[in-house]
């Protein structure tokens, strides 16, 4: 009987300049060494051309077959990656070969759950992979590359080393580390979880040209019409980097003109948010319509924007939390700073530079854990419950993925 192998497509599904399918396991040699005719594959660290042969011995591809160390691999498994061209067509036919080769194909989660159980990386390692791949800013996939690279997991495990100490400085220690990684998780949870904000008010008080503002592009339709925008419009921005998914919404109206705007003001109503920016026009008064849509938003704050300041300069900023003029951009980085005061966790005014997101708990559950541990430490300041404080830690480190974390994506 054959051993077992595992592979995986590495590259992008679907149609391309090549592909490349990555092997892992203990029969991973031998089911590539046969469906290469027999060549000898090459050593570690090296890579060679060969011909790929089907179940029929014939001709599939030319192909490059690399041999990696675990200290090169994403996963931190040693592999053979196989490289072919890109048709999606011969990317089923080479999978079903390795299938017939007794191999089994895996999906990224897949691979990520067979390094853990190889202990090639630890449940932090493998979360943050997942999260960087969903990065949609350049300072998450930063900071999910250095979580990757072991930042966090290198803090737990020397937290764990000192809860295994019995004197006073190193409990002291322990603690401040703990306490700092707490206080710094509201940010690194959004880079994993971007907030959700919901950009809602009366009809015409410029909601899609905020919308394009943030997206500094003409996602939206524009016009002075009321009704343009009928349904709902999503997608991601950056808030000093951080990422932000907005939605635009349908404009609020007490007479809606058909039946395709009612049930958008239907969905509207019903949309969850973390988050509402709630536009007026000027004087900036919320009315009874207004003020009838904000008491029934399903949970999530609200920031109420007054828009159109080109067209009311020096008026008071009435029922407004702040002023801007979407459509020239006055005000725009005061509404910024806003949104990542009240919903990312940052200082308000906070550029990138000055905010690079230090190593922190990125998932509920290791929040969690960590809050924990930091509440058994200070039980009994004389005794701290040193056993539970480790048990937290240890399940932080080793145990907070997959099943019970909420990662970027599925």
């Amino acid at each position: 009987m054959s051993e077992e192998f595992f592979y995986h497509l590495s590259s992008p599904p679907g149609e391309g300049g090549f592909a490349v399918f990555e092997l892992y396991g203990p029969g991973a040699g031998p089911a590539l060494c046969a469906g290469l005719g027999g060549k000898e594959l090459p050593g570690e660290g090296r890579t060679r051309l060969g011909i790929l042969f089907d179940e029929n011995r014939e001709k599939l591809d030319e192909v490059v077959v690399g041999r990696q160390p675990a200290s090169s691999m994403w996963c931190g498994l040693a592999a053979f990656t196989l490289s072919v061209h890109g048709g999606a067509w011969l990317q089923e036919r080479i999978a079903g070969l390795l299938d017939s080769l007794g191999g089994t194909g895996l999906k990224l989660r897949d691979v990520l759950e067979l390094a853990l159980r190889q202990e090639a990386l630890d449940a932090i390692e493998a979360c943050a992979f997942e999260c960087l791949v969903d990065s949609r800013t350049e300072r998450a996939a930063g900071f999910f590359s250095r979580q990757h690279a072991g930042e966090l997991s290198e803090i737990i495990s020397r937290c764990i080393e000192l809860a295994g100490r019995a004197d006073a400085p190193s409990h002291g220690e322990l603690e401040q580390i703990l306490r700092d990684l707490v206080e710094a998780a509201p940010r690194a949870l959004r880079l994993a979880k971007p907030v959700k904000l919901l950009i809602a008010g009366r009809a015409n008080t410029g909601k899609s040209t905020l919308f394009n503002r943030f997206m500094e592009t003409e996602r939206a339709a524009v016009s002075s019409q009321a009704g343009t925008t009928r349904d709902f419009i999503r997608d991601t921005a950056a808030v000093f980097d951080y990422p932000v998914d907005l939605v635009d919404s349908v404009g609020l109206r007490r007479n809606p003109e058909d039946s395709v705007e009612e049930e958008a003001l239907g969905w509207l109503a019903r949309e969850e948010a973390d988050g509402c920016l709630y536009l007026l026009e000027p004087p900036w008064k919320l009315e009874e319509e207004d003020r009838s849509f904000l008491q029934g938003r399903p949970g999530g704050e609200v920031l109420v924007i007054g828009n159109k300041l080109d067209k009311a300069a020096g008026v008071s900023p009435g029922d407004a939390d702040l002023l801007l003029c979407a459509l020239q951009g006055d005000g725009f980085e005061k509404l910024q700073g806003a949104i990542a005061a009240r919903w990312l966790g940052c200082v308000q005014g906070l550029s990138v530079s000055d905010d690079p997101c230090p190593p922190a708990p990125f998932t509920r559950f290791q929040l969690e854990m960590l809050q924990q541990a930091l509440s058994a430490l200070g039980k009994t300041p004389a005794t701290p419950l040193l056993d539970e404080v480790k048990s937290c830690l240890i399940i932080c480190l080793q145990s907070s993925w997959p099943q019970k974390c909420e990662p970027a994506s599925s």
